[in-house]
C-alpha cells in the first residue's frame, strides 16, 4: 500500500497526457495536486520521523495536514507567480525571472515539511529562518533541481517520451523532496519527542 499514491500519481500523469476533455483534465490536475501532496508528506514525514511515518505514503485519505499542505503550496505558489511577473523587464527579463522565482522558491520551502510533521512554521518565519543561508539555500533547494530537470527538454512529444518523463519526474521529485527535509533538519530541527507524532496518521 505505501506505493499507492506513487502508482496513482504516475497513472494521472499518463491520464492527463491522453485526456482531450477539458473537465476530465481538470480533474486530473486536482487529483494529481492531491496525490502529490500526500506523496510529499509521506517522504518528508520517511525522512524527517523514520520508519514509523512509512504508513502515510499508502494512506490516501483527505485529512487537515494535506489541506494544509496544499493551501501552503498554492502559497508558494502564488509568491513564484509574483516573481514571475519580472519577466517583461526588457532585456535582462526573463533570465531575472528564473532567478526570482528559483530566489522565492528556496526561501518558502521549509514550511512543507514543517507541515508534514506537524511542526508550526509560517511563511515569515522560513524566510527568516533561510536569511542567512540565502546563497546555499538557493543553489541546493533551486539550482540543483533545475539543472537535474533539463534533460527532459530533450525529449519529444511522442508517448513513450511522455510516460519516461513522469517516471523521471517522479525520481527527481524524491530526490528533490529528501533535499528538502535535510536542510528543514539542518536549520529548524526535528524534535526528539518527533516519533509520538509518527502515530498521528
Amino acid at each position: 500500500m505505501s506505493y499507492l499514491p506513487v502508482a496513482c500519481f504516475l497513472i494521472i500523469e499518463v491520464w492527463l497526457l491522453k485526456s482531450e476533455s477539458r473537465i476530465l483534465l481538470l480533474v486530473g490536475i486536482v487529483l494529481n495536486i492531491y496525490i502529490y501532496s500526500i506523496f510529499c508528506i509521506g517522504i518528508h514525514r520517511l525522512n524527517l520521523i523514520g520508519k514509523g511515518a512509512n504508513q502515510t505514503l499508502g494512506n490516501i485519505r483527505l485529512k487537515f495536514r494535506e489541506c494544509k499542505y496544499i493551501g501552503y503550496l498554492f502559497i508558494i505558489g502564488l509568491f513564484t507567480s509574483l516573481a514571475k511577473m519580472a519577466v517583461f523587464i526588457p532585456y535582462i527579463g526573463q533570465l531575472l525571472a528564473i532567478v526570482l522565482v528559483i530566489y522565492v522558491f528556496s526561501r518558502l520551502v521549509l514550511v512543507l515539511p514543517a507541515v508534514a510533521i506537524d511542526r508550526s512554521l509560517s511563511i515569515k518565519e522560513a524566510f527568516h529562518i533561510t536569511k542567512d543561508h540565502r546563497l546555499e539555500i538557493f543553489i541546493l533547494l533551486g539550482v540543483i533541481p533545475t539543472l537535474i530537470i533539463l534533460p527532459l527538454y530533450l525529449l519529444d512529444y511522442s508517448l513513450m517520451s511522455q510516460i519516461i518523463s513522469s517516471i523521471y519526474t517522479t525520481i527527481i521529485m524524491i530526490f528533490n523532496i529528501g533535499l528538502i527535509s535535510q536542510t528543514f533538519e539542518l536549520l529548524v530541527g526535528v524534535e526528539e519527542d518527533e516519533d509520538n507524532i509518527s502515530v498521528k496518521l
